[in-house]
């Protein structure tokens, strides 16, 4: 019998839309018990179900011998369009997998499973970008000269230096995101939320001002006590050296009891204060 569906018309076809049993109980018009193509009976059939997509017309219900001949003309198959939509997700949901947790600044609520194909190969871009800056950091290494540091770097101007988690410039802000909470000045009845540092990696130093937001909780006595909640920004500047400060000898003469000493002598070292005693004195 001559075809009824011209070829060229037909876009996709799915096998095995819907069995025959449920097809034939649910649509039971006439016009519904006939293939749309070859005009078979669905009832003398053995096979399943098959629906076209057809150009500018609605979709048609026919046999699976004339959706396997609409296939066999270069009609695109969905079953297999599916099947391979379906492993492309496996395989980047692989992809991703094997990359490892790179979740810097990307997250995603869903399963990865839930996601569309395009976001999973969004995901995996993502993830891709931030491992090859990791492997990138990770793949520097500092010479002796550049992990070396003067001594009055650290004891006057306070610069930081941690050559393990700073080795370039891209990891200045992410360290102190993580990091940067024990910076501040906070607790009980006293706090700041800006801090400003200066670090040195390689051979460059660099001024770091850091913001927070800070929380707080009254106590049952006393002041209310502050904590760093998180970190709000960090911004960075390059720098030149520090140089050294200027130091000056000045002479005191304390004159307090026997068990105050400790205390000042830890209090002068807490500040770096090079001192030296020089004598002591009983007074009665």
């Amino acid at each position: 019998m001559k075809n009824k569906i011209k070829s060229e018309l037909v876009k996709q076809v799915w096998l095995n839309f819907s069995p025959k049993e449920s097809w034939m109980k649910i649509r039971t018009a006439i016009k519904d018990q006939k293939c749309l193509n070859c005009s078979s009976e669905y009832s003398l059939l053995e096979s399943n179900i098959a629906i076209a997509t057809v150009k500018e017309s609605s979709n048609k219900h026919i046999c699976e011998k004339c959706g396997k001949m609409f296939i066999e003309n270069g009609v695109e198959d969905i079953e297999k369009l599916r099947k391979e939509f379906k492993m492309n997700k496996e395989i980047v949901i692989k992809n991703i997998r094997d990359l490892g947790n790179y979740n810097e600044k990307y997250t995603h609520s869903k399963k990865l499973e839930d996601l569309s194909l395009e976001e999973l190969k969004s995901l995996y871009d993502k993830q891709l970008k931030i491992k090859e800056k990791y492997d990138r950091i990770n793949a520097i290494t500092l010479t002796p000269e550049e992990m070396s540091i003067e001594n009055y770097l650290i004891d006057d101007c306070g610069v930081i230096q941690h050559v393990k988690y700073l080795k370039c410039e891209e990891q200045i802000e992410q360290y102190f995101i993580g990091s940067g909470s024990e910076y501040f000045d906070c607790g009980q009845g006293y706090s700041q939320d800006e801090a400003i540092k200066i670090i040195k990696i390689g051979f460059n130093f660099y001024e770091v001002t850091i913001t927070a937001e800070i929380g707080s909780a009254k106590q049952d006595a006393g002041d209310r006590l502050y904590w760093v909640e998180k970190i709000d920004s960090v911004l960075w500047k390059k720098i030149g050296k520090p140089i050294p400060k200027l130091k000056a000898k000045f002479k005191y003469e304390f004159l307090i009891c026997a068990d105050v000493k400790p205390f000042l002598d830890n209090l002068l070292k807490e500040n770096k204060i090079n001192f030296k005693l020089i004598d002591s004195v009983e007074v009665i």
